[in-house]
């Protein structure tokens, strides 16, 4: 599960692990969003954290 949390005016999302993500996978608008962000897309196939969220997308480091 993922928290919607907002910080310096900017809306993220953090899971239980303090990971931090652009994108909620389980909202439809997110999902349509993230589906054209390749800066988010890049992000997450250079992600090297094994405990990465896959309902979180654009991940944070």
């Amino acid at each position: 599960m993922l928290i919607a949390k907002f910080e310096n005016g900017r809306k993220f999302y953090q899971d239980n692990l303090g990971h931090k993500y652009q994108y909620n996978l389980e909202d439809l608008i997110d999902v349509q969003n993230y589906a054209v962000d390749t800066d988010a897309q890049l992000r997450d196939k250079l992600c090297m954290i094994p405990t990465r969220n896959e309902l979180g997308g654009g991940i944070y480091d």
